[in-house]
């Protein structure tokens, strides 16, 4: 049972970060009642009040129609660092979609690239292909 304190699933976790990234242990659940009392945290209320308060989608060009991609949360971090959200942008790259803008993604992730990626794979700004713009909001853990 000692593999499954919380120190060791820490230790487990930090590993998942990815450089230039560190954990925040006050954000990391480890339990159904974790989850619940996520909800206090002062990072998740704000998040909260942020979207329901003052997020607005941004404007896309008159002519276009917006889609959302939902994607699943992934055990690395930054998402978009991933095994699955990079076969999910390698393959919407593969069929079309462009960037519509440049990437905020740190220089570091570029020792991630494998033989054969789009430079673009990391990139986490909105897509384009034909009149649709494709609208993928991952939340990036910021740098510390």
């Amino acid at each position: 049972m000692e593999n499954f304190t919380r120190e060791n699933r820490l230790q487990e976790s930090a590993i998942k970060i990815r450089k230039p990234f560190k954990i925040d242990p006050t954000l990391c659940i480890y339990s159904p009642q974790e989850n619940v009392d996520s909800l206090s945290h002062p990072k998740i209320k704000s998040w909260q009040k942020f979207i329901q308060n003052e997020w607005t989608p941004s404007p896309i060009p008159k002519g276009f129609k917006r889609l959302a991609l939902i994607i699943p949360c992934t055990k690395y971090k930054p998402y978009i660092t991933s095994r699955e959200h990079k076969a999910i942008n390698s393959t919407l790259l593969k069929d079309g979609w462009e960037p519509t803008g440049n990437s905020d993604a740190p220089p570091e992730f570029e020792d991630l690239f494998e033989m054969g990626d789009d430079p673009a794979i990391f990139n986490e700004g909105h897509l384009k292909k034909g009149n649709l713009i494709l609208e993928r909001k991952l939340l990036l853990l910021k740098r510390n």
